[in-house]
């Protein structure tokens, strides 16, 4: 993917962009110079459907932003309950869980899908 050429008429510029499977896709170059997150998103090449990489082939900054990410994790305890039935002990070793401390061993971190927002 590459920046072919910028091209203006007095009243908007436009950059064109040249994907790797040979689309030209026109940017308003306005918009990027007064938007300080213009394209941090994804944009999509129309024909073949690969991420463009908008903001690197024009040469714009890094941005600063806030990415909500998920941790999950596994942790184990053993809870001792009471019970006349191993139902019983399960709903009873679920009810009494929160009063114990868990140490987790291993976690995994997710970035929310589409979560994110520039840093004022």
């Amino acid at each position: 993917m590459k920046r072919l050429y910028s091209a203006t008429n007095g009243i908007a510029t436009l950059e064109v962009i040249e994907c790797d499977c040979g689309y030209h896709m026109g940017i308003d170059a306005s918009y990027v110079e007064q938007v300080d997150d213009a394209f941090f998103g994804k944009t999509i090449c129309p024909s073949c459907k690969e991420e463009i990489p908008v903001r690197a082939i024009l040469g714009m900054e890094p941005i600063e932003v806030d990415m909500e990410v998920s941790r999950e994790c596994v942790a184990f305890n053993t809870v001792t309950v009471v019970a006349n039935s191993e139902e019983e002990a399960r709903r009873k070793a679920l009810d009494k869980a929160g009063d114990y401390v868990f140490s987790e061993k291993d976690a995994n971190y997710e970035v929310t899908d589409n979560c994110w927002h520039a840093v004022p």
